[in-house]
């Protein structure tokens, strides 16, 4: 079987897998041969999760389902036996049981041809986040960028996740203003670097190219709070936005503190729900 829906997290090629394993275990009692496709299917579940996460499979498994991932995943992606050709094989093992497949039922064959398409376009994804993890993890150990400023992070940033992630923050007075975390996408929300910059400028009047050094930053790392029921309900604050407030609150605090050692600075936040696209 594949993994439980306890390790699924949000591997998108999970659901089609499921299918196309679960259809294909249906059949397997009159067309035993299937069990090539059922078998692939794992070797695809199991080779997509460890690239995607950019990672290598410990000596000792550390899921119940991982046995030999090493030895597969040497054999796999040593060899050149990509995720593409993988599922192109599956795709024409399926075809090659056309036959026997239609026999049994007339839609079997169709479904398992498509969930098989689906599964291709989502290990694809798992491939390219791979490759994203990698940039990604390259520039967290640089150390030039670790000690750039906000403006050259957010041009590499730009850079490493091709467009997909750039770099925002939301406003404290943002947050106050609209009396909520604002969700990524609203106007007058989140801002680029370069708006916060901006921003500075017209309330400490001062020049943008001495801006920066006024900004103090923070990101946000926090559990949702509003996570029962449909998914499309979820939401990271409470209903009476606690987060939002005491996120306001410790602006003012802080800006206060600083005050007092004669220190002026504008805080913004980046939080997921208001700076990237979920």
């Amino acid at each position: 079987a594949l993994r439980p829906w306890l390790d699924a997290d949000d591997d998108c090629w999970l659901d089609p897998a499921r299918q196309l394993h679960k259809a294909v275990a249906v059949a397997l009692p009159s067309v035993p041969t299937l069990a090539s496709v059922q078998q692939l299917v794992e070797d695809i579940d199991r080779t997509t999760f460890w690239t995607s996460r950019g990672l290598k499979p410990s000596s000792r498994g550390s899921l119940a389902w991982d046995r030999n991932c090493g030895q597969l995943l040497r054999h796999l992606l040593g060899s050149g036996n990509s995720l593409e050709k993988q599922c192109a094989e599956l795709k024409m093992l399926i075809r090659g049981h056309s036959e026997a497949l239609k026999k049994l039922d007339p839609i079997l064959y169709d479904f398992a041809l498509t969930s098989a398409t689906r599964l291709e376009e989502a290990t694809l994804h798992g491939e390219r986040v791979m490759k994203l993890r990698r940039r990604v993890k390259r520039l967290l150990s640089d150390r030039n960028f670790i000690q750039a400023s906000l403006t050259r992070k957010a041009v590499c940033i730009d850079k490493a996740t091709d467009g997909g992630a750039p770099l925002f923050f939301v406003h404290w007075s943002c947050i106050e203003r609209l009396g909520e975390l604002p969700k990524y996408g609203t106007p007058s929300g989140a801002l680029t670097v370069d708006m916060v910059k901006q921003l500075t400028c017209k309330s400490m009047k001062v020049v943008k190219d001495r801006a920066e050094r006024h900004i103090v930053p923070f990101f946000l790392s926090h559990r949702w709070l509003r996570t029962r029921g449909p998914r499309a309900g979820h939401h990271p604050d409470s209903e009476t936005h606690v987060k939002a407030r005491q996120l306001v609150r410790f602006a003012r605090w802080f800006i206060h503190r600083a005050a007092t050692r004669g220190l002026r600075c504008e805080v913004v936040f980046w939080v997921d729900w208001c700076c990237s696209d979920q």
